[in-house]
């Protein structure tokens, strides 16, 4: 696993980074809040990474923080919320915020979070993001909640960050 990336930044563009540590390029890809606290090319810079591996590819997401990349994993563990879609959730919405949604009970903000996420630019993309009819609040709450729970107790018994 890599933890995160220290080195100089040497290309930045769109949802990715470059960061060149000992000679390597790492291509990661970044969330816009991330990119925007990144520093001009050539300057040094620390992300902190998630290395997700498919049939098809291995693909480094980077975080300008541990909070970040924490919101990420509990994010990819929602049903429908792939790597891409949760690193565009974080563009929209801080860790910050999202835990504040969550503790007063406000998951609409955390749901308009997902739909921006999600949007695109056709109709019936926009209509897919949607949750599906009849998904109110309750089950918003209820889901978020049992998220929030699991992952509040995995880090107050200290157990490791993996999904053992």
């Amino acid at each position: 696993m890599i933890s995160f990336l220290e080195g100089d930044v040497a290309e930045r563009s769109g949802t990715r980074v470059v960061i060149s540590v000992g000679g390597v390029g790492y291509d990661v890809q970044v969330p816009a809040s991330t990119l925007a606290k990144l520093p001009p090319v050539g300057r040094p810079a620390r992300v902190y990474t998630r290395l997700v591996v498919r049939d098809d590819a291995m693909t480094l997401f980077g975080f300008a923080n541990a909070d970040e990349r924490e919101l990420f994993d509990l994010l990819v563990t929602v049903s429908g919320i792939g790597p891409k879609v949760a690193l565009s959730f974080l563009s929209v919405l801080s860790p910050d915020a999202f835990r504040r949604a969550v503790s007063s009970g406000d998951f609409f903000v955390a749901m308009r979070a997902t739909i921006a996420a999600r949007a695109a630019p056709s109709a019936a993309a926009y209509a897919a993001a949607l949750p599906p009819p009849g998904t109110g609040a309750s089950e918003a709450r209820s889901s978020l909640n049992e998220r929030s729970v699991r992952s509040t107790s995995r880090s107050a018994m200290g157990a490791c960050e993996c999904t053992c």
